[in-house]
């Protein structure tokens, strides 16, 4: 919706998503097997307490855009030039390319964890001496599913003390290796090619679970986790008409990855692919004349009525054939119905959305470039890769001082980028963007705003701000939504766009932060 931003706040026990209602690769050696299935001082699916935002406009402080000390640009093969702003900066890391494809592996099994429990039946009614049979007891309800959204005015005016100049630099990677790997919080999934002892999935009271929502990147490309990942889940409650959704994309279609649930494999992936055309194009990776890779997200939606049990269950997805390369996010379960979400999730582990920078056919919905950090020299250590870990994080403190110097850290995302075109502005059908995030902005706002010249030196950003964010939570900005502060000079509305950021505030308060963005979905 236009003008409107929409922000849902989810409670803790709940971490699935309503998607109906937001609509508006090699040589990877394998981890050691950790306690949990996710990142190492990551929140788990809803560790954090339920942000409270209540649908009152927040007040922005008028005043221009500025940055820290300049940095250094990510090891992006193909060199990147340096930020024409004053911001410290790193790029992401760089995509790999599959390899032909060979015979894979065998599945393994998981352990249990649990998680809690629904409302327990009712007792029949006893058959009176000589007379009629008494009334059935009645069913203990469920529990009661997550918080709904709460609307809250776009704001209209307010600074920009953060987000810093636009980068000149050519942020695509032409081949080379990923960046260091400095992940949002120093984890690592425990993927050994074996089996995770995971914590379940997070029930969230109807019987819906979110599985595991982080991105995930199997296979034998660079900064893989491995060619197996395994996470056990629990049901509590009956689910009628049970679905397993995820989202992936990359995965070869002769010898797709498949798909367990209680150690059963399921359906094929093969039926979710879209034809083969007759040359490469639309997506499509032609490796050999009987090998095929497709490059865009699909979403996997498979009825798992005979598979699934009341109880503890295992999710488990292994290479189709060792040399694949793809990643996969947003495991889920849901009943009576499936639902897709209002796009789909470009995060990435490898901080590059797109396959082949040469290439535009394998763009989700027209977005290709890098994701990087940004940081004002005081506030935060921008992560050479934000995204390694499998949501885009940064963290750090913020402190009280003059917040065009001490303005705050940001990741950044460029809409289009090419190996030599450098930054260009987003030619793709997307209007909004649909950002679930999950920690917390150590009670400072967090602006989400889009860059409209490839370089905004001496121009501000408009954006659009968001109340102080803990725990998991969901907000569709759109282009139409974002403001420039009151007063601000070099500021403009209208498009095109060529980046978006998502900025802690800093300035206000001392504060210590660790805020990750789980899903960036442009619709």
């Amino acid at each position: 919706m236009r003008g409107r931003l929409l922000i849902a706040v989810l409670a803790t026990s709940s971490c699935m998503l309503d998607y109906s209602a937001l609509r508006g690769r090699d040589g990877a050696v394998d981890a050691p097997a950790g306690t949990d299935g996710f990142v190492d001082g990551e929140p788990d699916d809803g560790g954090f307490p339920a942000g409270d935002l209540r649908a009152a406009d927040v007040p922005m402080d008028a005043a221009m855009d500025s940055g820290g000390a300049t940095g250094s640009d990510g090891a992006a093969g193909g060199g990147d030039a340096m930020d024409s702003g004053g911001e410290s900066r790193t790029d992401g890391g760089t995509p790999a390319v599959d390899a032909p494809n060979e015979p894979g592996d065998t599945p393994e099994a998981d352990g249990p964890d649990d998680v809690p429990v629904g409302g327990s039946g009712g007792t029949d009614g006893e058959v009176a001496t000589g007379g009629t049979t008494g009334n059935g007891g009645t069913t203990g309800a469920g529990g009661t599913g997550g918080g709904g959204g709460v609307v809250v005015d776009a704001p209209s005016a307010g600074s920009d003390g953060g987000g810093g100049t636009g980068d000149t630099g050519v942020d695509a990677p032409s081949g080379g290796s990923d960046a260091g790997g400095g992940t949002g919080d120093g984890g690592v999934d425990a993927l050994s090619g074996g089996s995770d002892a995971g914590d379940s999935g997070v029930d969230t009271g109807i019987c819906a679970v979110s599985i595991e929502p982080l991105n995930h990147h199997l296979g034998d490309g660079v900064g893989a986790e491995g060619t197996q990942f395994t996470k056990t889940f629990t049901v509590s409650c009956a689910c009628p008409t049970p679905w397993l959704s995820f989202q992936i994309i990359q995965p070869n279609y002769e010898q797709p990855p498949r798909i367990y649930l209680n150690n059963v494999q399921l359906q094929s992936l093969m039926s979710f692919f879209p034809p083969i055309p007759a040359t490469e194009g639309a997506g499509w990776q032609f490796n050999t004349p009987t090998s095929h890779d497709y490059n865009l997200p699909m979403q996997i939606h498979t009825n798992v009525s005979a598979t699934l049990v009341t109880g503890t269950n295992t999710f488990k997805i292994v290479n189709g054939v060792t040399t694949d390369d793809y990643e996969f996010s947003d495991v889920r379960l849901e009943c009576g119905t499936y639902t897709d979400p209002p796009g789909p999730n470009i995060v990435s582990r490898g901080a590059w959305v797109g396959t082949y920078p040469e290439r535009s056919d394998d763009d989700p919905v027209g977005v290709q470039g890098a994701f990087h950090a940004y940081g004002d020299g005081v506030s935060c250590v921008p992560p050479a890769n934000p995204c390694a870990s499998g949501a885009c994080c940064i963290f750090g403190a913020t402190i009280v001082g003059n917040p065009l110097i001490a303005w705050g850290c940001d990741v950044g995302l460029d809409l289009k980028n090419g190996s030599t075109a450098g930054k260009l502005a987003y030619p793709g059908p997307a209007t909004c963007f649909s950002l679930r995030f999950t920690g917390n902005s150590g009670g400072n706002p967090v602006r989400v705003g889009f860059d409209n010249l490839a370089d905004m030196t001496g121009h501000t950003r408009p954006f659009v701000e968001l109340p102080p964010i803990s725990g998991i939570t969901t907000a569709n900005v759109c282009f139409g939504d974002v403001r420039c502060p009151t007063g601000a000079t070099g500021c403009s509305t209208t498009g095109p766009w060529y980046a978006l950021h998502t900025t802690v505030v800093g300035g206000n308060a001392a504060a210590s932060y660790d805020l990750c963005l789980q899903a960036l979905m442009p619709y």
